[in-house]
């Protein structure tokens, strides 16, 4: 029996023995079949038991394309919740794969199939009327995930609470939020056979008070501690919008970039504990000048990371001191027109190496704050088989076999591009001073590029903006688990997602989508205590607040740009689980967790370490990062690595 854990926030929850009375081939109604487009040639299987008048849905079964042409393995790969029914699911696909081989052989299809395998009136009429209202289970993904958005979204504040729904959706949503909430009460159109199509689930009426959490039309609320209005947000609430469903890769989204926006939903606001920091605005002189070019990778505007974070921070305290100070990509700098250029990273495209020789030419100094941290020489590597991995194991056994093979580097077949190129070995050539997170970095400068000029170390530059508490609508009340960073290979989100989830620990996504491809396989594995949110949502007074919450910050990628996103996580006392590849250890040493960003149940562990620790280790967290990365030190000694690459070289 093939096994897998996608989609697990998506699925109604059963108890174990009101399943295994109704999942056998002999209680089997209808399966639907839809396949959809893919580069794995794949598609979803939803499943209808009855017996004695009571139902037992299972939707979101994967098919393996592959397993229906060539038959190495079973194509039918069941949702984990139910690896206890081995036996009755033997006798299932026996009765179902020969209709899908014989569906999906002969027309290839791209479309939906529908199979009745008892044809009794009742149970028929109960399939029609379910199709009829768009229930799970049993109608297009699509038409469903279309009424699932305001329950999708208020699953984050559900989790073992109070829930009550109501309105057109509410039967869809109570399906959905079954496995999260501690009681949920609900009525919708229709609802008779609503209630007989989801009858085993555990709801009770709407009575009373007492509720968390309100889903559905305004006009039927009641006073519960947060709301999801299915309508137009009015003042003080949050609006959300959900775009066009496009099964299977985009299922239920709140990002407007994934698609047209078909709804949009208002949330309450409320506010939430936050912790303070240790680190606090220096008094400025404002005496000083000079022109300084900050320059950041050319797609730093579309996918922001801690290098941006820090080189916009950076400008800012310039600014405030007197410097003219601009933040920009390399094409834009005219190196004549400046006094010095501060390059953040290095690896850059074929716009620096011209900025570099413009401003040889120009006599114009150059600093770059270098992030280098591939000291294994495995990023390359890592990233491929971030993606790799994901693509060829399609259920839980292969990818959990093909991870540990990964970790113990025995996987040959993936891409070892060296991580620095050209940019890189012209902008160590060319480098007056460097600035370094540790000295540890600085060695391996030495060692990589055999650069030995200056080196000034900054462990992290952290931008101080005062958060809002008022982030309840975007994260609930619970504590979490915090990644902020582009969602990509390289920052290894994936990893981190099914860490988490498997452990049952919240963990919090926010950045942009820098891999569409990557993005699709994350969402996958997001389940019950994932959340994912985009940097373009946020005010930066709320992604502030964010920090101020987080109880762990995390950072398990390949490759990192720097140590400035953790520490601003760890200067309000948040716990630090971070990738051994970086230099997180350099800075809080025994008080981080490192992980081999290629082992998922290291992962695991150290967040759950991290998160059982973080009440007994905060205020040392704390007190380390304010020692360490101290605002105004940190531009000290910035602008002393300016006064020494102006100094001319005597040779």
């Amino acid at each position: 029996m093939r096994l897998f854990e996608h989609y697990a926030n998506l699925r109604p929850r059963y108890h174990e023995a009101y399943a295994r009375d109704r999942l056998r081939a002999s209680n089997l109604v209808a399966a639907r079949l839809e396949m959809v487009y893919t580069h794995r040639f794949e598609g979803y299987l939803d499943l209808a038991f009855e017996r004695d008048g009571s139902w037992l849905i299972v939707p979101l079964v994967r098919i393996d394309g592959g397993c229906l042409m060539v038959q190495e393995a079973s194509p039918l790969i069941w949702p984990a919740e139910y690896a206890y029914a081995s036996d009755a699911v033997d006798e299932i696909e026996e009765l179902v794969i020969p209709w899908l081989r014989s569906v999906v052989i002969a027309r290839l299809v791209n479309d939906e199939f529908i199979r009745v395998f008892r044809d009794e009136p009742t149970c028929a009429d109960v399939f029609r009327r379910a199709r009829r209202s768009a229930l799970l289970g049993s109608a297009p993904y699509a038409d469903v995930f279309r009424t699932l958005g305001a329950a999708v979204y208020g699953a984050r504040f559900a989790r073992e609470r109070n829930v009550v729904l109501r309105g057109s959706d509410a039967a869809n949503g109570a399906a959905m939020l079954s496995s999260f909430a501690r009681r949920i009460a609900w009525t919708c159109e229709d609802d008779d056979v609503a209630r007989t199509w989801f009858s085993g689930l555990s709801t009770t009426s709407i009575e009373g008070d007492g509720y968390d959490l309100y889903v559905g039309p305004r006009d039927g609320a009641i006073d519960a501690h947060t709301c999801v209005f299915d309508d137009a947000a009015r003042e003080g609430e949050r609006r959300v919008v959900q775009p066009e469903p496009m099964p299977a890769d985009v299922l239920v989204s709140f990002d407007p970039e994934d698609g047209l926006v078909m709804r949009e939903f208002a949330v309450t606001e409320s506010a939430v504990p936050l912790r303070g920091s240790r680190l606090f605005e220096p008094s400025r002189a404002g005496a000083s000048a000079g022109r300084i070019a900050i320059v950041v990778r050319d797609d730093a505007e579309r996918a922001p990371d801690a290098d941006s974070d820090a080189a916009h921070e950076l400008a800012r305290s310039l600014q405030a001191e007197g410097f003219d100070a601009r933040v920009d990509i390399a094409s834009h700098i005219d190196a004549a027109s400046v006094d010095v250029i501060h390059v953040f990273d290095l690896r850059h495209g074929v716009s620096v190496i011209e900025l570099a020789r413009d401003a040889e030419a120009a006599g114009t100094p150059i600093v770059v704050t270098s992030y280098a941290d591939d000291r294994a020489g495995e990023v390359g590597r890592g990233i491929s088989g971030a993606l790799a991995i994901p693509r060829m194991a399609l259920d839980r056994l292969v990818f959990d076999e093909t991870m540990h093979a990964f970790e113990a580097r025995r996987i040959s077949n993936l891409d070892n591009d060296p991580w620095y190129g050209a940019s890189a070995d012209l902008l160590m050539q060319r480098a007056a001073a460097v600035v370094v997170a540790s000295n540890a970095e600085a060695l391996f400068l030495q060692e990589r590029f055999g650069y030995r000029g200056v080196t000034v170390p900054v462990a992290a530059t952290v931008p101080l903006t005062r958060p809002t508490d008022r982030i309840g609508s975007l994260v609930g009340n619970e504590e979490f688990v915090l990644i902020h960073a582009p969602l990509e290979p390289r920052a290894n989100q994936l990893a981190a997602t099914v860490a988490a989830e498997r452990r049952g620990i919240r963990l919090v996504l926010v950045g942009p989508v820098a891999d569409v491809e990557y993005q699709r396989y994350v969402n996958q594995a997001a389940g019950r205590y994932t959340i994912q949110l985009r940097d373009s949502d946020l005010t930066p007074e709320e992604l502030a607040g964010l920090y101020a919450r987080a109880r762990v910050v995390a950072d398990v990628g390949w490759s990192s740009r720097g140590l400035h996103r953790l520490a601003r996580g760890a200067a309000h006392g948040a716990a630090v689980v971070a990738s051994v590849t970086g230099y997180a250890h350099d800075l809080w040493a025994e008080l981080a967790f490192l992980v081999d960003p290629a082992n998922v149940g290291a992962i695991g562990e150290a967040l759950h370490r991290a998160w059982e620790a973080q009440p007994q280790l905060a205020n040392a967290i704390a007190a380390r990062t304010a020692e360490r990365c101290d605002p105004f030190a940190g531009l000290v000694a910035v602008v002393s690595a300016y006064g020494q690459a102006s100094v001319p070289n005597p040779t």
